[in-house]
């Protein structure tokens, strides 16, 4: 514009000029093409430099830019806490594509065991990182492998790539799912866990429905003219047998007591898992439990809640507690009404006790019409109870549950707390084996 104005007052001048000077013509008209050759230049670079702009704009570069931009602000509003103090990022030293690395040539995988829509978990054998001789090169360790169905959706990448972080802030403990390593090989993640032989805790106490080698145990007292119920247990043979194809009633209460053992490690590291189930706890070859899945775990900081905003992480209605179904706001209780709801699949060889949300709202107004599972001490049934109630305050924690089954086993006799003990030392060394067979700085 300032160019445009000063040939127009140029032009005006020279007009003044030539009136009062009488300029010779032809001078006059060579001034006026030269001032118009510079006006023409002027605007023709005006224009190559706005066409540079647009062609700069449409460009694949800035373009990727854009993309990769809102790449990272989708996986941002996946899901977000609501803490009154920031949560801090998960601890891990260093990148976490070079902590408990290994290759996925040193994988050798033989099928797949679970399929969910966001996630496989496949059976498998790993090679140790660096063998240190001919006896080490021919070792294999036998490994769960979980891999993402779809590795460009970053909802799917959001959720494995905080159950990598969180599983690598867990310190070992028997009743978790401990974790060897990963490997990252473009947009795939695999995480690699310690194998569970029983496989999924579901599905194994379903298969001893109406079998021979299940034991009941537990002895039903007949209650008349409301006297107080007596249900004992069989004493005649304590003895934990860690062969995977038998189960009995002590088995059951042996798993109860681990299972909320490991929930009271998570929420002694401000975690709340979010998505407990039979279906997510595996059993080993000594019929000691492992809780995993920690794809939704997050950890809540100083504010004992974390509140999930994304509608599209959905956890089975079967299993929330019913305030995460109205806020989104889970805490330590909201877990132990999950919890519950396992004791309940447990000690019922696999039922669940609703069906949907009209079946959990039913019981919420008239508790205590819940059908005791047949495998269940009245005095635990009752303990269910307490955790199912509405006021998620009035719940117990998982420090009171551990303490509940202790006192319950010493309560009837059951002298099985230190065999379990046995078996988690047991476990707790062989997890501890598992350093070896990756690379770590």
């Amino acid at each position: 514009m300032d160019s445009l104005l000063f040939i127009l007052l140029l032009c005006v001048e020279l007009s003044e000029c030539a009136s009062q000077d009488q300029f010779d013509f032809e001078k006059q008209w060579k001034l006026i093409a030269i001032i118009l050759c510079v006006g023409i230049l002027i605007m023709l670079v005006v224009v190559v430099f706005l066409l540079c702009m647009i062609l700069k704009m449409n460009s694949p570069q800035t373009s990727s830019g854009r993309s990769s931009r809102s790449k990272q602000e989708t996986e941002k509003d996946v899901e977000s806490a609501t803490p009154m103090l920031p949560v801090e990022d998960i601890p891990v030293g260093a990148d976490v594509n070079s902590i408990f690395k290994t290759k996925s040539s040193n994988l050798e995988i033989s099928r797949t065991i679970q399929t969910t829509s966001c996630h496989t978990i496949q059976k498998g054998k790993m090679k140790m990182w660096q063998p240190r001789n001919e006896e080490d090169r021919a070792r294999r360790l036998r490994v769960f492998v979980k891999k993402m169905i779809d590795p460009n959706d970053p909802v799917q990448q959001t959720m494995i790539k905080q159950e990598l972080l969180t599983m690598i802030r867990l310190d070992k403990n028997p009743n978790i799912l401990a974790f060897v390593g990963n490997v990252m090989e473009g947009d795939q993640i695999s995480i690699i866990s310690e194998y569970c032989e029983g496989g999924s805790l579901l599905q194994f106490v379903k298969q001893f429905r109406g079998s021979r080698d299940f034991t009941d145990q537990l002895i039903h007292a007949r209650v008349e003219n409301n006297e107080q119920n007596t249900d004992s247990y069989n004493w005649n043979n304590q003895v934990l047998d860690s062969n995977l194809e038998v189960f009995s009633t002590f088995d059951l209460l042996s798993i109860a007591y681990q299972i909320c053992s490991g929930m009271k490690c998570l929420s002694g590291n401000s975690l709340v898992h979010r998505q407990l189930s039979l279906r997510n706890i595996f059993i080993t070859a000594n019929k000691t439990i492992r809780i995993g899945n920690f794809s939704l775990a997050r950890p809540h900081g100083n504010n004992a809640y974390y509140r999930i905003n994304n509608v599209n992480l959905k956890i089975p209605i079967s299993h929330r507690a019913p305030e995460t179904l109205e806020d989104s706001r889970f805490i330590e209780q909201s877990d132990v009404w999950s919890f519950a709801v396992c004791l309940y699949e447990l000690f019922s060889l696999g039922d669940s006790p609703f069906d949907g949300l009209n079946d959990m709202r039913r019981f919420l107004e008239r508790v205590g019409e819940l059908q005791k599972p047949e495998y269940c001490h009245q005095e635990i049934y009752d303990f269910m109870l307490t955790c199912w109630n509405a006021d998620q305050f009035k719940r117990r924690v998982f420090s009171i549950c551990v303490e509940f089954f202790e006192e319950h086993m010493k309560r009837f006799d059951v002298h099985i707390l230190e065999q379990i003990h046995t078996k988690l030392r047991e476990a707790s060394r062989g997890q501890a084996e598992l350093v070896n067979w990756t690379r770590r700085q």
